[in-house]
C-alpha cells in the first residue's frame, strides 16, 4: 500500500468516526407516571434513561435520570445521537415492577411523549378447607406469579392457613390455578380448576380452597 493510498484509508476511517458519533442535538423525553386503575399521580417516581452505541458490545452503558414531580410529570433531557439505541425505566419502590419502554426507533425525534402506569400492590394468601375424608393433595400457582403453593394432606378434614404471602397488582384481575391430587382408594383422576381474584391496594385476601 502506498502512502497516498494509507492516508485515504486514515481520511475515511476517521471521516466514518466522527459521522458515527454525530450529535443531532438536544432532545427530550416528557410524560406522565400515574397508578393504574385510579390515575393517581405518582410523585417520586425514578426516571432513567440507558442508552449506548449500537452494535458495540464493549461500549459502556450510559444514564441519565430524573423523578417525577407532585402531578407526577417529568421531563428528562439528553443528548441525541446517531447509531445509538435508547431505553428508558420507570421505577418506584412502593408500586410494583419496572416499566421498560424501548424508545430506540422514536429517539430521532426531539420530543418524546410517554403516559406511563405503575400498579399499586396488593397480597394475597390462600387458605385450604379439606371437609372430608377423601385422599386428595392441593397444588396451585400464586396470581401473577411463578410461585407454587402445595399442601399435602391425606384423609382427614384440615383447615389451614399457608404460611406464604404474595405480594400482587392491586385493581386488576388474576387467576388463581390450582390442581387436586387423587389417590387410591379415591379415583385416579386429577381435577384442574381456576378462578379470577382481584384485591383492592393494599388489601391482604385470604382466598380460600374447599374441597372434600
Amino acid at each position: 500500500m502506498n502512502m497516498r493510498t494509507y492516508f485515504r484509508v486514515i481520511l475515511f476511517l476517521f471521516v466514518t468516526s466522527l459521522i458515527s458519533c454525530k450529535k443531532l442535538g438536544r432532545g427530550y423525553v416528557e410524560g406522565v407516571v400515574s397508578e393504574t386503575g385510579t390515575e393517581n399521580p405518582i410523585e417520586g417516581a425514578t426516571i432513567t434513561l440507558k442508552y449506548w452505541k449500537s452494535h458495540c458490545a464493549e461500549c459502556p452503558y450510559l444514564y441519565d435520570s430524573v423523578h417525577t414531580g407532585s402531578d407526577g410529570s417529568f421531563i428528562l433531557y439528553f443528548k441525541r445521537r446517531v447509531n445509538h439505541q435508547y431505553e428508558l425505566y420507570v421505577r418506584e419502590k412502593s408500586h410494583l415492577g419496572n416499566y421498560t419502554g424501548d424508545t430506540k426507533f422514536r429517539i430521532s425525534e426531539k420530543r418524546n411523549y410517554f403516559a406511563i402506569s405503575l400498579h399499586a400492590p396488593a397480597y394475597f394468601k390462600v387458605r385450604v378447607k379439606k371437609t372430608g375424608n377423601s385422599n386428595r393433595t392441593m397444588s396451585g400457582n400464586l396470581p401473577g406469579t411463578s410461585a407454587v403453593f402445595s399442601l399435602y394432606h391425606k384423609g382427614s378434614p384440615i383447615d389451614t392457613l399457608l404460611p406464604a404471602v404474595t405480594r400482587i397488582k392491586a385493581n386488576v384481575a388474576q387467576r388463581v390455578n390450582w390442581t387436586l391430587f387423587t389417590s387410591y382408594p379415591d379415583s385416579p383422576s386429577n381435577v384442574q380448576l381456576s378462578a379470577d381474584t382481584i384485591v383492592a391496594k393494599n388489601d391482604t385476601l385470604v382466598y380460600t380452597i374447599q374441597y372434600d
